[in-house]
């Protein structure tokens, strides 16, 4: 908290606060919902930047503490979300509509993985299944970044995606225009 208190006057000045990301934060719930209390008890704004994948009781425990909840979504069918990260999206879509219900504000995050998320059946199937929440406020497009990559060489881990090319502006506009065209507040990157 102190290091938060240390930006007091920038978030007062900007209107931001703190936001917590990770890894995944939920993995650290008791941690996170303490730390949320505090910027609470301090008039600091909060975001939490989440998968979704984290057991409904510890979302119960914070989410009244959260001012901008930062929701990725990846895949919409299940299958290939196990396929591609190991773990089914059940979990993930049951808190996004609880949160929903609760009418928390929420902005989408889309990860841009080409060949995987980005495709256009793929976008298809998020804006659909978007269409169903009507108080999202924002869609952010985050395209793809190589830095991963880099990173497993340095560590000596095969990145098992391979070689994967970053998608060119066009390709990521006319992404953005779906969500537009379906009437939501959408952005390349945030």
């Amino acid at each position: 908290m102190t290091e938060i208190l240390k930006d007091r006057a920038f978030y007062e000045q900007t209107g931001g606060g703190a936001t917590f990301s990770g890894g995944e934060p939920m993995m650290q719930a008791e941690f996170l919902g303490e730390l949320l209390g505090l910027c609470a008890g301090n008039g600091i704004e909060t975001a939490l930047d989440t998968s979704g994948y984290s057991p409904w009781h510890e979302f119960e425990k914070i989410e009244s503490m959260v001012g901008l909840f930062l929701f990725d979504l990846k895949l919409i069918d299940d299958r290939d979300h196990v396929r591609y990260t190991g773990l089914s999206n059940s979990l993930i879509h049951e808190n996004l509509a609880k949160l929903h219900d609760l009418g928390r504000r929420i902005w989408i995050r889309v990860p841009l993985i080409p060949g995987i998320t980005d495709g256009p059946g793929e976008i298809d199937s998020i804006v659909a299944f978007l269409r169903g929440y009507d108080k999202i406020t924002k869609v952010c497009l985050l395209p793809y970044n190589r830095m991963a990559e880099d990173k497993f060489a340095r560590m000596n881990i095969v990145y098992r995606p391979g070689r994967l090319q970053a998608q060119h502006d066009g390709y990521l506009y006319a992404i953005r225009d779906k969500f537009l065209e379906a009437g939501f507040d959408a952005s390349i990157g945030g």
